[in-house]
């Protein structure tokens, strides 16, 4: 997988005093000072600011100078362009998606585990249980019958390596005819140590 990945520096203000000089061929009036944010960006979303740079061009001899080289008269010229430069809201873009994104998999992650808890009180006969059977090995197993602390349910006989492979797995030919029982504290236990990790009912 390729990623693009680099920094980009956008302009965001610029002031030319009358008052000041050029450092290198002296002539007044002709200094622009520049200001600039750049920012880090992946796939060109900008993901969060680097901070802002201030650099001073002269129009008459195009001299170019970077903070460290102005001249201490530059300096209140210098404040007043920071103050009116701020880091553009839009160069924390990736910064607002990522914490949107752990926000939304948090209040996603908590509505399923409440909602498997509800099924795995309240049963219904084609309930489909997705868990895992090892280290990164993934099955299903279907619910046949309903008892009051138990559920009767037919396996699996095929397994992935990938859970997102498992509804490819839930076909009728894939289920052996052997009918197994499972206590509903045992799916609350296997719920709370992640084993069993999604309930699939037909109704959803």
């Amino acid at each position: 997988m390729i990623f693009i990945f680099g920094t980009k520096t956008v302009l965001l203000n610029e002031i030319t005093p009358k008052s000041i000089k050029c450092n290198f061929c002296e002539s007044q009036g002709t200094v622009t000072l520049i200001s600039r944010s750049s920012h880090t960006h992946l796939y060109y979303i900008p993901m969060f600011p680097l901070g802002i740079k201030i650099s001073a061009y002269c129009h008459d001899c195009t001299y170019e100078a970077n903070q460290n080289e102005f001249p201490q008269n530059y300096y209140s010229h210098i404040d007043l362009l920071k103050n009116d430069s701020k880091t553009p809201f839009w160069q924390f873009t990736g910064i607002a998606i990522i914490i949107i994104a752990i926000i939304l998999g948090i209040g996603r992650s908590r509505y399923v585990e409440n909602r498997d808890a509800a099924y795995i009180a309240t049963p219904a006969i084609g309930d489909v249980y997705h868990y895992k059977t090892g280290y990164s090995q993934y099955s299903t197993m279907k619910v046949v019958s309903i008892n009051y602390d138990s559920i009767f349910y037919i396996h699996n006989d095929m397994e992935a390596d990938r859970y997102n492979m498992l509804s490819e797995l839930n076909v009728e030919e894939n289920y052996g005819d052997d009918i197994y029982y499972i206590l509903n504290s045992e799916l609350d236990s296997m719920q709370n140590a992640n084993t069993l990790i999604d309930i699939i009912r037909a109704e959803d």
